[in-house]
This record gives C-alpha cells, sequence and structure tokens, in this order.
C-alpha cells in the first residue's frame, strides 16, 4: 500500500548453461579440495609425534574438513547438475537476499510499486586492458537526438533561453561544467544499543532534483532542469539545495521541470558524445543520478585540489581562497557551483604553467588548518 515504505529490488534471468557452468567450477573446486584432503590425510599419518611440525599445525595450515565430506559435497553437486532444469531460471536480489523466483514474478507489473527497468551486463575479456580506464562509449547505446529538445512537464515554465539545435551542443571533447541538487526521499532510521552505540536500519536516500550543464566553449547555460522523482519527497533539503516544494509541482512550477528518466538520457547522451563533465565531487552525484561515466571523461577539483592522506576541500572553500569569491551565503545554487568548479579548474592550469601549484596547495592546507576550515577566519 502507498503507507509501507519499499525499497529497490532487482529481478534478474540466468541463463541455464550459466547455472550448469557455476555449478561445474564448484564441482571441480571440491573435487580439488578432496583430493588435498587425501593428501593430507597421509601426511598427517607419516608425522613424527615427536617432531616439532605438530598434526595440530597441519589443521591450522590447511583445515580439518575430511575427504569423506567433499566427497559428499561433490556427489550434491553432481545431482544439482543433473537435476537442473533445461529452461533458464529467475534469480531475484532483495538487498543482501538473493534467491529463485518465477518468470511471472519477474515479468508482472501491474503493482503499482513495480517500475520496469533494463540492467545491461557487459562481458570483458582477462586479457583486455585496465577496466577501469576502459571507455564506455566503445560499445555505445543509442540515445535519440531530440531527448535534447524534450519538453517542460509544466505549462507555466519560463523559458531562459532556446534549446540548442543537435549541431549546437558540445560533443567529443569538449567540457561542460556541471552540478546537481539532491532532494531526501527517504530518512534515516537507527536505534541506539544500551551501550551507547548507533545502528543504522535504513539509511537516508536521495533522488536528483535539479542540474546544471554550462558549455564551457561558451559559457552559456545550455540545461538547467528541475528533476521529478518517482518518489515522495520527505525533505526538500532547502538550506542545501535551494529547492523549494513548488519547484517540482508541475501544476504551479515556473521551472523547466522533466522526469527522471528524461534527466538521465539527456546525461547518457552526452556522455556518448563524449563530453568532459568538469564538476565538485562528481563521484558522488554520479552515484546518486546512477550513471557511469569513464574516468576519461571526468575533471573533478575535488581530487584535484587534494594532497594524500588529507581531507578533502569543500568548493566553497577553495572559490574563497583561490578565487576571492563567497559561494552559497545562504542557500546552493547548482549554476554557480558549475561555475565555479570550472574556474576552479582554469586556476590549476594556471598554477601548474607557472610552477607555484605545489606551493598555492600547501599554503591553502596551512590555511585550513589554522582557521579550522572556516572562512572569513
Amino acid at each position: 500500500s502507498d503507507a509501507i515504505e519499499g525499497h529497490h529490488v532487482l529481478h534478474f534471468r540466468e541463463p541455464v548453461d550459466h547455472s550448469i557452468e557455476i555449478m561445474q567450477r564448484q564441482l571441480a573446486e571440491t573435487e580439488r579440495c578432496a583430493n588435498e584432503a587425501a593428501r593430507l590425510s597421509v601426511l598427517k599419518k607419516e608425522i613424527d609425534p615427536a617432531s616439532s611440525f605438530s598434526i595440530h599445525a597441519l589443521n591450522t595450515c590447511a583445515g580439518n574438513t575430511s575427504e569423506s565430506v567433499y566427497r559428499e559435497r561433490c556427489s550434491m553437486i553432481e545431482r544439482r547438475i543433473t537435476n537442473t532444469s533445461k529452461r533458464d531460471s529467475w534469480v531475484i536480489a532483495n538487498g543482501f537476499v538473493v534467491s529463485r523466483t518465477t518468470s511471472g514474478d519477474a515479468k508482472q507489473f501491474s503493482g503499482r510499486f513495480k517500475e520496469p527497468c533494463i540492467v545491461v551486463f557487459r562481458a570483458v575479456s582477462d586479457d583486455s586492458e585496465d577496466r577501469s580506464t576502459q571507455d564506455a562509449t566503445t560499445h555505445p547505446v543509442a540515445i535519440p537526438s531530440n531527448i535534447m529538445q524534450a519538453k517542460s512537464l509544466s505549462a507555466l515554465t519560463v523559458l531562459k533561453s532556446k534549446p540548442l539545435s543537435v549541431s549546437e551542443l558540445p560533443g567529443e571533447g569538449d567540457l561542460v561544467a556541471f552540478d546537481a541538487e539532491f532532494v531526501s526521499v527517504q530518512d534515516e532510521e537507527s536505534f541506539l544499543t544500551p551501550k551507547g552505540s548507533k545502528v543504522t536500519v535504513r539509511e537516508t536516500r536521495h533522488a536528483l532534483a535539479r542540474m546544471s550543464l554550462i558549455d564551457c566553449r561558451t559559457g552559456k547555460i545550455f540545461i538547467d532542469d528541475y528533476v521529478v522523482p518517482n518518489e515522495p519527497v520527505v525533505d526538500y533539503l532547502t538550506r542545501f539545495s535551494g529547492i523549494v516544494s513548488s519547484d517540482l509541482d508541475p501544476s504551479i512550477s515556473t521551472r523547466f521541470l522533466v522526469t527522471n528518466r528524461t534527466a538521465y538520457l539527456k546525461l547518457r547522451y552526452l556522455q556518448e558524445r563524449g563530453c568532459i563533465f568538469v564538476g565538485h565531487g562528481l563521484s558522488q552525484d554520479f552515484t546518486t543520478v546512477n550513471i557511469f561515466v569513464p574516468p576519461s571523461q571526468i575533471i573533478d577539483t575535488v581530487n584535484i585540489f587534494h594532497r594524500e592522506k588529507m581531507r578533502f576541500i569543500s568548493l566553497r572553500f577553495l572559490a574563497n581562497y583561490l578565487l576571492g569569491h563567497d559561494l552559497q551565503q545562504d542557500i546552493h545554487d547548482s549554476v554557480e557551483d558549475a561555475r565555479a568548479a570550472y574556474s576552479l579548474y582554469l586556476k590549476s592550469i594556471e598554477l601548474k604553467e607557472n610552477g607555484s601549484f605545489g606551493l598555492v596547495l600547501n599554503e591553502l592546507y596551512e590555511h585550513g588548518q589554522k582557521s579550522d576550515w572556516k572562512l572569513g577566519v
């Protein structure tokens, strides 16, 4: 019912060939363990009681599971392989619980609590280059370009500028400054134990509420979308996000409103065009948006202005110290944050070119430690 709060679960189909392959691997490993146990059993009989290497030490090093136990496990796995259905099976991942389910349960979408989505996995060969540096655009999923001309959900939207045509959009290698604001769709639930330690039952969960992108070639804002979450908002986090309830209400909002899906597809489209995103703390932003952007397409000022084993520095502190610009005295603004992140990136280039980057970074940390990372001190 609407009164019951839910969480995300995932149904996925497991090919029967894959199931059998996994069990065959388990069988081979269990047989190896059985043979090893048999070998150790012989060794135990040959050990001199007076030897400094005791049977207890042998058990500690290699375990004391008997060969018969492993052989029994082998028989059980063989029976499972023999009795496995010749049809693909469906599995449900419900939090940390993974169990079998039926195709009917997986494919049934009449319930309001279920939203269809597709998760695609791609095999990567073992002899390929480092996976962390691979470009996800090698096998792109085509996003229609007309997603960038999607209309606002609100009839009251006041357009500040005309949407860019496909030819005018930034493309491969072009920098776009990015920042996002979020609202809370699930409060943290926790309790204290009798000993006073905190136990978190349910984590806070956020949803995208606004995203702003600036074309660094021109300095113009080409996306400033407010996003209607798929779930009820429990806290607009106005102090931090600048978002109020009326911003996300299609009946009264004057903002450019889009669905969560449209916002996601716009980001995917830009990522697949080869745009390079510049921002501050982009890893957390993209994780919350639930999109993967290759490291080669990310320039993150939170990492640029960072010393190993030291704290990460906030955007506001960096902008204040390096640019002389005090950000967000009252509330956050994603456009302002995106501009500041790009300005910091340009500042880092300037400092590296004149050879003073290391010195300035040391002075930055010294100032932060002396001021306890507070502004105006």
